[in-house]
């Protein structure tokens, strides 16, 4: 009798470049002659397949990266048997960060017709009397390490160089991503006054200050040595553009504080789509992994520029979220290991959702939900340095106020407390936008978009095609919920899936509150 069964897959390496898959399922299984692989069986030790749960948002909130949890995927291991027959196989291989995959499909069909529902690694390994068990990760892990890997020797041998000295050695050499606003970049060579303002190439250097007064631009270098061994005129920086990294050197030592603005990309490739593929890219996430066609429709809704100054070790999950802020959007790995993003927007349904495939449902909470926003109060055009101090005489009353300021802000209000009680409920929301006219955009849209009540239909029965198209930020129909219509389109914040049972919670906007 056919049967719904999972197979699970992990990948044992004896070194670099040879290894063995590893194949179980939930009951004995074998591949047809015509399948590839070929007539190969998958043992029946399969305990629990797998079970995911994705959120939109980290902690319920409202924008940023996804998260996502897993248990682990047990084996029956009784009496120690598949402990004694795997023994010396956990001894000589590696499954730590090693692929792992799930499928889906039916005892008596051919392997060419199973869905495949999970790509990942394995994260850890637990060998017990009774089970084997494979905690599996999602792979958001691998964008949480320092996005800026590359850091300054500090081996210049002066007055040559660009590499700094000891104070610099060790540190992130920095690196932007679209439009930036004051940064405060690094002097690498002391001797002739270079500063490196990125560790790949620039548009254009907008401006260098000293104490907040503009310096006047020479003519570009046409190279390193042309820079290295010819100063500017007194008063005045030359730049040097270059794809392993862009500089400037001045032709006098400075009274106060250096800083500049910096374009480091065209509007084109300073959106938010752009700038988190980017990233991600530059994360080591292969193309392919990335989903082109959520960047192409997140750009179709929201060019707006941006901009990140990194000098730091900041993550890359983190500084992805800072860009996503600005255009309200969330970004995360689906469960097949391809970096998803977008704004939460309604769309074409990949299922129905009714009484008959559901068990009920139940009230969710997430962290925007409550009163309606009196004002929304944006910051935009971000001073990756502030001063309030040290700045040259001339400088005017108004631009020293502007220049002690992170942000530049503007506040979107309606004159009505939308709430009975007239109580204020204002949302503050710092972004990385560069342009006052995107900052009114969003705050204008963040106090129009009422919080609602998120709910969860619990025990959603899918075939193993809805398990794989059930992602985060999604459309479902769900007729049988207010307003009970017949079409009753939710977007999709949460989905909790079991593999055993291919059943999920789902999680959807519900009821304005």
């Amino acid at each position: 009798m056919s049967e719904r069964i999972v197979l699970l897959e992990v990948d044992g390496y004896t070194d670099v470049a040879a290894y063995t898959t590893h194949r179980y399922s939930t009951r004995g299984y074998a591949t047809w002659p015509a399948d590839t692989p070929a007539s190969t069986v998958y043992e029946g030790r399969l305990l629990t397949p797998l079970r995911a749960r994705r959120e939109m948002f980290y902690n319920g909130g409202s924008r940023g990266a996804t998260q996502t949890g897993f248990g682990s995927v047990d084996l029956a291991n009784a009496l120690g048997a598949a402990d004694h027959d795997l023994a010396a196989t956990f001894r000589t291989r590696s499954f730590i960060e090693r692929a792992a995959r799930v499928l889906v499909g039916y005892s008596d069909a051919a392997y060419s017709t199973f869905t495949q529902v999970y790509k990942g690694t394995v994260a850890e390994l637990q060998v017990s009397a009774s089970k084997i068990s494979f905690v599996l990760k999602d792979r958001q892990r691998d964008i949480e390490n320092p996005h800026q890997q590359t850091k300054f020797a500090g081996s210049n041998s002066l007055p040559n160089g660009l590499e700094g000295v000891a104070d610099l050695a060790g540190k992130a050499k920095p690196l932007i991503y679209g439009k930036v606003f004051n940064i405060s970049p690094p002097l690498v060579n002391t001797s002739r006054l270079i500063y490196q303002v990125n560790s790949a190439t620039i548009s254009t250097l907008d401006a260098v200050y000293d104490g907040g007064v503009a310096l006047t631009a020479g003519a570009a270098y046409a190279s390193q040595s042309d820079m290295e061994t010819t100063a500017p005129s007194v008063g005045q920086y030359r730049v040097w553009i270059n794809a392993a990294g862009s500089y400037f050197r001045l032709g006098s030592s400075p009274v106060y504080q250096i800083t500049a603005d910096v374009t480091a990309h065209s509007a084109a490739n300073s959106t938010t789509a752009q700038i988190l593929k980017a990233m991600a890219l530059a994360a080591g996430i292969a193309a392919g992994d990335v989903s082109a066609a959520d960047v192409s429709a997140l750009d179709a809704v929201n060019t707006h520029v941006q901009g990140i100054y990194i000098d730091d070790d900041i993550t890359t999950t983190d500084a992805m979220s800072l860009i996503a802020v600005g255009a309200g959007a969330f970004f995360g790995f689906d469960l097949l290991g391809v970096l998803r993003m977008g704004v939460p927007t309604v769309g074409t349904p990949v299922m129905n959702i009714t009484s008959n495939n559901a068990q009920g449902w139940e009230y969710a909470t997430n962290a925007d939900t409550g009163l309606s926003r009196l004002s929304v109060t944006v910051g935009y055009a971000k001073y990756w340095t502030t001063q309030d101090s040290g700045l040259a005489s001339s400088i005017t009353a108004a631009a020293r106020s502007d220049l002690a300021q992170q942000y530049r802000r503007t506040t979107a209000t309606t004159t009505v407390s939308p709430n009975p009680y007239k109580r204020d409920n204002k949302l503050t929301v710092d972004t990385l936008l560069t342009a006052k006219a995107n900052a009114d955009t969003l705050a204008a849209a963040l106090q129009l978009t009422a919080p609602t009540q998120l709910i969860t239909i619990k025990g959603v029965a899918l075939t193993p095609a809805q398990a794989a198209a059930l992602q985060i930020g999604c459309t479902v129909n769900v007729p049988w919920a207010a307003p009970y219509t017949a079409t009753n389109l939710r977007l999709v914040y949460a989905i909790d899936l079991d593999f055993a049972s291919l059943t999920a919670d789902i999680t959807v906007d519900g009821f304005p509150v």
